[in-house]
């Protein structure tokens, strides 16, 4: 159940905050 709560929280955000997902994730990378 989590798990599918999970999924659909990730993919909102990737279709919200693609560009800001990426920035952040090579920023936390970096």
């Amino acid at each position: 159940m989590a798990f599918h709560k999970h999924k659909g929280t990730l993919q909102k955000e990737n279709k919200g905050q693609a560009k800001d997902s990426t920035q952040t994730k090579r920023k936390t990378k970096t």
